[in-house]
This record gives structure tokens, sequence and C-alpha cells, in this order.
């Protein structure tokens, strides 16, 4: 057991290393890490107006704007559950009822093709085939952030 400390012991700090910098600032200030514990709170993170315009409204299109709209969110800047050894424990849990959610709500809806809408706004009176079933192409996957 003394041998495994002796390994991880760097696993097992809680604090950084005497000296070390740990980040540092827009405007040039490093801060060191001496004995200092760093947490990062999610909601001055999800308020920044510097990576958030318009943070305090409600705009659900922010998370389907193309990249370089002013609404497209930074890269690892939405954590609702973070990330690493302080990730959230409820975190499949929760994924687990949005997507159930998700799946009886649509369930009231009925859907049905728009091959013909699609077609004539994209100038395409043929329409695709492939092995005389209607083909249709898909452009990208998921939404972001991931």
């Amino acid at each position: 057991m003394i041998e495994e400390i002796k390994i991880f012991k760097d696993l097992l700090r809680k604090n950084a290393e005497s000296g070390k910098v740990m980040f540092l600032e827009d405007n040039g200030l490093c801060f060191l890490a001496d004995r200092t514990i760093l947490w990062g709170d999610h909601y001055a993170t999800h308020h920044n107006l510097t990576h958030w315009p318009r943070a305090e409204e409600f705009i659900p299109e922010r998370w389907i704007v193309a990249e370089g709209d002013e609404l497209y969110p930074p890269k690892n800047g939405w954590r609702p559950f973070e990330r690493g050894p302080r990730n959230c424990i409820g975190q499949e849990v929760a994924m687990t009822e949005i997507k159930l959610m998700l799946a009886l709500t649509i369930r009231d809806f009925d859907f049905k093709d728009a091959y013909e809408e699609y077609d004539v706004m994209k100038g395409n009176p043929k329409g695709l085939d492939l092995y005389g079933q209607r083909a249709y192409m898909m452009l990208r996957g998921g939404g972001h952030p991931a």
C-alpha cells in the first residue's frame, strides 16, 4: 500500500504544487497556486457576457446557429454536468430522463415527408431516387455543443 501511495502521490494531492502557474488572465495576470484550491463557478461561466452574448435572454436558437454567428456557443463553454473527477453522478439518469420526455413528446405529433416542397426549394424537379426508393442526403449530424 505504501508503494502505491508513492507512485500515485500526484493523484492524491488536493492542492497544486507550490509555485506552479495555474492560469493566465486575458489581461496578462498570472495566478500562482500555492496551497490554493481553484473551483469553477458554473453560474458565472454560463452567464459571462464575454463568451455568451445576451446570456440573460432565453434564445433556444443559439444551439442551432452556424459557426461564426454571434450566438454560436464557445467550445466547452456549456458544461452543466462538469467533467473529470467533479463530474455529476446523476448525469446519465438526467440524460435518460430527457430522452424519455423527448420521445413521449414527439409521439403526440404526426410526421410526413415533404419531398415535393424540398425539391421545389432546392430546384430539383426530379428528386433523388435510389433503387426505386426516395433518397435524401444528410448534410450534418447532431447539434452542438457536444
